[in-house]
């Protein structure tokens, strides 16, 4: 039987069975098999396969961790190193986030040179787990101590941290594995010797200004085999820009040219990108961003690391105006179809531009907002543009099926992402505005309407030879919006909501919700504009989408026919 193959011994379990059955129930046959079961001791209880039992639980410490690795740490030799850990540890676990004061420094140096000099004079027959796990410890707690900027940079508590990160940063245990950089895309990582100084070395630069040992470290570790390392020294390469321009951009081109873990170039993109350099080096940092983008996207997470650059690549047009990066935008969005999931990114960067300082009178926020709607327009042209190329019997023998699939949802999830923007930023739903951000008074949303009023159409297609599709859930956030706008605009909301539902929504009009959003902007505009009804246009306009409504059999359009020659009468 079929059965029988799930279980390792079906005999036994057949036997398990019948011996729950009353005897009096049995066949001759079966009492047999139960019997013949109990006479050879093979007769299994009747019980649960997994059963929880009692719970209890422990610190599982460092010293657990090496047994468990196989070492162990009660030999002289090993007991040596792990006693002068013990301070050591403490030091470093209470620290991960803080800044120890000068008193606490001077406190803890006694047993820190303690530790570095058992690492240099090593007992014999020490386990290398365990030197590893004194080093990290070590090269954590010289970390902690650099972290304080008021230090004496040629005391003795920097000069004992720096012997410590130098010899850690040239440290080669643990071995890094050769598939490391596979797996890190999204960065995290176990403390090690090299790692503390990669970190070490970058509070160093900040504090005191790189010399020439800094500047060699943080060069060599930007190179090490470790994803890891090369993240600390990413993150922390803004250290050097200030001081050492040069510096910083010959490691962030060869880094860019050369790293293949994304978690290490989202960081590295971070920092190169960073408003305070954008704002000194404008040109060059678009530059910077322009062959990034140009090269081969990592594998994992690719995304991640275009949201960096496309961020960047906004601010220096949007903010600074900036021609290089407009530039390279203008090249995404001459091949949307490959550049789809750029443009997608690209819309939502733009559209938190798109209010900025739209309470104020402002000339150069009037400048940053124009930038922003331009290039939603252009995005917007860009994805008809890739829609209307995947559309014409031509592109089917040019693209995969999947290809095509692929490139039309991302182009409608550009849309999407532009029209879920505008839902918040017109407060069409309150609940979903985050409490540290504060919406948009409605003067400032009547004043955001009005001036990007070209957008509105455009997003729904008014007067175009092209009717761009949208997803159902792209059409409910409009409808939403619409009525959430209604009493702002009421012509020109009405002018909208007709090019919307008469579009292509994908079968949005057949949605439960469409008809209940509908007829809540039927019900307003009757009771609150039933003047405009009167108008010849504007009743054509809100007679076609209810035929919309009608057509497809829904018993709430029907009414609000019968409601509508009351209303204008």
């Amino acid at each position: 039987l079929p059965l029988a193959k799930v279980y390792r011994a079906p005999v036994d379990q057949r036997d398990r069975l019948l011996a729950c059955i009353p005897d009096e129930e049995l066949s001759t046959r079966s009492k047999a098999a139960v019997e013949t079961a109990r006479s050879a001791a093979t007769l299994m209880k009747n019980e649960p396969y997994f059963k929880l039992g009692s719970v209890s639980h422990a610190q599982f410490t460092a010293e657990d961790w090496l047994r468990q690795q196989g070492t162990d740490p009660d030999t002289d030799a090993n007991r040596q190193l792990l006693d002068v850990k013990t301070p050591l540890a403490a030091f470093e676990n209470r620290y991960l986030n803080g800044t120890p004061s000068i008193e606490e420094v001077e406190a803890i140096l006694p047993s820190l040179r303690i530790g570095y000099e058992r690492l240099t004079a090593t007992p014999a027959g020490a386990d290398q787990r365990v030197i590893t796990d004194l080093f990290t410890s070590v090269a954590a707690v010289a970390e902690s101590i650099v972290k304080n900027n008021t230090l004496d940079p040629k005391g003795a508590a920097v000069r004992l941290c720096r012997n410590i990160i130098s010899a850690a940063a040239v440290y080669s245990y643990p071995e890094v594995h050769d598939k490391a950089d596979e797996h890190f895309d999204t960065p995290s990582w176990g403390p090690t010797p090299k790692i503390e100084a990669a970190q070490a070395v970058t509070h160093l630069a900040y504090n005191w200004g790189p010399d020439q040992e800094i500047e060699g470290l943080m060069a060599q570790l930007s190179a090490d085999k470790s994803p890891a390392v090369r993240f600390q020294i990413a993150n922390g390469l803004g250290s050097l820009y200030k001081p050492n321009p040069k510096l910083f951009w010959q490691i962030a081109d060869r880094m860019r040219k050369t790293e293949k873990s994304t978690g290490v170039l989202v960081a590295l993109a971070q920092v190169a990108g960073h408003a305070y350099i954008a704002k000194i080096e404008p040109e060059k940092v678009a530059k910077w961003c322009k062959a990034l983008l140009r090269a081969r996207l990592p594998k994992r997470r690719p995304g991640d690391l275009l949201q960096v650059i496309l961020d960047s690549l906004m601010y220096l047009y949007i903010w600074l105006n900036e021609s290089t990066a407009n530039d390279v935008i203008l090249s995404l969005e001459h091949s949307p179809l490959r550049y789809a999931k750029h443009l997608h990114i690209a819309a939502s960067s733009a559209s938190y531009y798109l209010t900025y300082n739209i309470e104020q009178a402002d000339s150069a926020a009037d400048s940053i907002r124009a930038r922003a709607r331009e290039i939603e327009l252009r995005i917007l042209r860009a994805v008809d543009l890739g829609l209307q190329s995947l559309e014409a019997p031509s592109t089917q023998t040019k693209l995969s099926a999947k290809r095509r699939a692929e490139s039309a949802s991302q182009l409608l999830t550009a849309v999407d992402s532009l029209v879920f923007r505008l839902y918040i930023l017109t407060n069409a739903n309150a609940q979903l505005v985050r409490p540290e951000d504060k919406p948009l008074p409605d003067d400032a949303v009547r004043a955001f309407f009005g001036e990007s009023v070209q957008l509105w159409d455009s997003i729904v297609s008014v007067d175009t030879g092209y009717r761009r599709p949208m997803g159902p859930s792209t059409a409910h956030h409009l409808m939403e919006s619409f009525n959430h706008l209604l009493g702002v605009d009421p012509e020109r909301i009405l002018m909208l909501t007709r090019s919307l539902i008469t579009g292509r929504t994908l079968g949005y009009e057949f949605d439960q919700m469409a008809i209940s959003e509908f007829v809540k902007f039927a019900e307003k505009l009757m009771a609150d504009h039933r003047e405009l009804l009167r108008d010849e246009t504007s009743a054509v306009r809100f007679a076609e989408i209810l035929d919309v409504f009608v057509r497809v059999g829904w018993p709430a359009a029907t009414q609000i026919v019968l409601q509508m020659d009351a209303a204008v009468r």
